[in-house]
């Protein structure tokens, strides 16, 4: 809990933000967006991730993006704690890494976008693969196998 409490900090004192992605070649990996992460981290989280991404794409393609903190936290209707959360589940899942730039006055966040996993690296991280199990019942766990069939490899990989 008192990292959550240090992200509300931060949160209340920085007035903008900023988007970075790592790489490009995972961004429409929604399948295992959905089936793996989302159980883990809840919906709003993935809403985040995935509003981050525009916000990224808005920057380089139009140059131009409004990257104010109150607005993107009012933008999924969330009060600070709620979005200081979510942040921490994106983050405690590896896919955002938040950093803090500028001074004491004028702090900037800076969210960096992580590589969403195909299912085989998802499962080799032991942490990922039993929040799932335990976020799922055993027959859904056991189904996921067959989601990630040889039919979607060249999707999810």
């Amino acid at each position: 809990m008192k990292g959550i409490k240090m992200k509300i900090d931060i949160l209340k004192k920085a007035e903008r933000f900023d988007v970075n992605i790592d790489s490009f070649d995972y961004l429409n990996n929604n399948i295992s967006l959905y089936v793996l992460y989302a159980p883990i981290i809840g919906n709003i989280a993935v809403q985040i991730y995935e509003y981050l991404i525009v916000v990224y794409k808005i920057k380089i393609e139009a140059n131009f993006c409004k990257t104010n903190i109150k607005q993107l936290i009012n933008r999924f209707n969330l009060d600070l704690e709620q979005f200081a959360k979510n942040l921490s589940l994106l983050e405690s899942a590896g896919l955002i890494k938040t950093y803090q730039t500028g001074d004491e006055n004028n702090p900037k966040l800076i969210f960096v976008v992580q590589k969403i996993l195909n299912f085989n690296d998802f499962m080799a991280k032991n942490e990922l693969k039993n929040a799932l199990k335990n976020s799922l019942t055993p027959n859904e766990f056991n189904e996921l196998r067959y989601i990630f069939n040889k039919h979607l490899s060249n999707v999810v990989d």
